[in-house]
């Protein structure tokens, strides 16, 4: 292909080169002619047409070439781009081909979907984590909160610990109510206010 586009170049600059010459050529005949015709030489001018005529011929013939090389020249790169292409396609089928032999289509299917289900997994364990990490905030946060809360009742001198145990036990100093209320005495009631009021 290179070499070949070297040749039309070559060709081409030669073709360009005698056109450039003979342009060169023609205004000095046409001059020539110009002066004789003043001079009244009419023969010579006759001849010197007669040139110019040919000159002119070969000139449009050398157009014609040029045109006709940069014409072929721009089907070569095409030819050469479609054989380019061709190659490729043909390689590309025998690589699926063997891709085909040594995995076959069910097989190709299955480690697919054996990757869907893989990335499907890794999800649904990220959320989980995510969300037992965010559980754990939670609850590093109520056991902060509760720190706080016990600092800022020790600082006003609340503890409630002792507060509850001297708090009377209700439950078993009061009877269950479907029992007859005749069974407390007087004794009972002062006792219990007076746990109360301490």
């Amino acid at each position: 292909m290179r070499s070949n586009e070297r040749a039309l170049r070559q060709t081409n600059r030669k073709i360009a080169g005698d056109c450039r010459s003979l342009e060169r050529k023609e205004k000095e005949l046409e001059l020539e002619i110009k002066k004789l015709a003043k001079q009244g030489h009419k023969e010579t001018c006759n001849i010197l047409v007669k040139e110019l005529l040919q000159l002119r011929k070969q000139k449009a013939k050398n157009l014609n070439m040029s045109a006709h090389m940069n014409a072929v020249s721009a089907k070569t790169r095409e030819m050469y781009s479609i054989g380019q292409m061709a190659n490729a396609v043909g390689k590309t089928a025998n690589v699926m081909k063997k891709i085909n032999k040594q995995l076959p289509a069910e097989k190709f299917a299955k480690n697919f979907y054996e990757f869907i289900e893989t990335q499907e997994r890794f999800v649904t364990d990220d959320m989980v984590s995510n969300a037992f990490d965010a559980m754990l905030e939670e609850s590093d946060d109520d056991e902060e909160q509760a720190a706080i809360i016990r600092q800022v009742l020790n600082e006003i001198d609340i503890d409630l610990n002792a507060k509850l145990s001297k708090a009377p036990q209700i439950c078993s100093s009061i009877a269950p109510a479907n029992e007859p209320s005749n069974k407390l005495g007087d004794a009972d009631l002062d006792k219990l206010l007076s746990e109360l009021k301490s």
